[in-house]
């Protein structure tokens, strides 16, 4: 028999309701009934604070708290409910430097948009089925930040040391490193397993559950349509104004937010090369100096390939419309790779 989740509680943190709206879907879909949402870092804690959660999926870029300060609040906060909650961290950042922040932050598993359930589910099953312990050091409190045994470790063992089973979930370690450089002072603490409590069942999901997820995550593709023309709509008016002036920066912000969203929920829905082109839209913003007239100029550029590929819908890597946008965007950039 297959893992049966409706007894599990999940905390879903995102501010787009679009992108919440995927998540759930597939969650639902697999048999998860608890679902506790929250639309910004700072409702996210208030709900740690005040509902039982057993696995968390937290947004990186959130209003208000960003998803590296929710983690660290769970684990190094005096107030935390639970410091050994497991904690899936949910990004469109794919870059090395950006898993390695969030697992020293101490998430425990790292998920890139755009979202498809087969990758959802297989974080969620490293957490339930692959429980890692939990290593206190001087600089570090978080899940082992390794993949294989800690035989070799030197530390110090608490095999659940002030911990009430029943109220510990399990937890998974977001990706292989080596051990801290103090390993022979750490503390190594087991907490309890999710499995036999919050979830039962033999292992693995319904492959039948999956598929159906996968179509009604498919259905959401109109909605996600109408939410893209919408959202570049904000775009193309905060980009309108950006210009000499304080007001640049949080217009720019604005920009790179909504490029944001949409290159993590493009993918999902057969959107390759809109995602694509977010995906450039935020790695320049990231990396440009000054927002002089020429770098408004590239940036008109790349907002304008994004408005076609909205306007005109195009699937995919858009087919010979794509490669010309991504030609001239080539040609326009120089260095900058397109």
């Amino acid at each position: 028999m297959s893992y049966d989740f409706s007894r599990l509680r999940m905390l879903l943190a995102d501010d787009s309701p679009q992108m919440r709206a995927i998540i759930k879907t597939i969650l639902l879909g697999v048999g998860v009934k608890n679902i506790i949402e929250a639309a910004d870092g700072v409702t996210a804690i208030q709900k740690l604070k005040h509902n039982p959660v057993d696995i968390a999926l937290i947004d990186w870029i959130m209003p208000g708290y960003s998803g590296i300060e929710v983690v660290r609040y769970v684990r190094r906060d005096g107030d935390s409910p639970n410091p050994y909650l497991p904690i899936i961290m949910v990004t469109g950042f794919s870059e090395k430097q950006r898993v390695m922040e969030a697992r020293d932050a101490g998430a425990t598993e790292f998920l890139t948009k755009p979202i498809t359930a087969k990758g959802l589910i297989s974080r969620i099953l490293e957490v339930v089925e692959r429980p890692r312990p939990f290593i206190r050091t001087k600089t570090y409190f978080g899940p082992c930040r390794r993949r294989r045994k800690l035989a070799e470790w030197a530390g110090i063992e608490r095999r659940g040391t002030g911990v009430a089973a029943a109220d510990v979930p399990a937890t998974a370690a977001a990706t292989e490193s080596s051990p801290p450089k103090d390993c022979t002072k750490c503390e190594i603490i087991e907490p309890a397993s999710l499995l036999g409590t919050q979830v039962t069942g033999s292992g693995g999901i319904d492959p039948a559950a999956i598929t159906r997820a996968e179509s009604t995550v498919a259905a959401l593709k109109g909605e996600f349509e109408a939410a893209a023309q919408r959202q570049l709509n904000t775009l193309i008016d905060a980009f309108a104004r950006l210009g000499p002036g304080a007001a640049t920066d949080e217009n720019l912000k604005t920009v790179y937010r909504i490029a944001h969203e949409i290159k993590g929920q493009g993918g999902t829905f057969g959107y390759t090369l809109l995602s694509r082109l977010a995906d450039i839209l935020c790695r320049y913003i990231r990396t440009v100096e000054n927002v002089d007239t020429r770098a408004i100029a590239i940036m008109q550029a790349m907002v304008d390939a994004i408005t076609t590929v909205i306007s005109q819908r195009l699937e995919g890597d858009g087919g010979e419309v794509g490669r010309e946008i991504l030609r001239g965007l080539h040609q326009l950039t120089g260095d900058f790779d397109a």
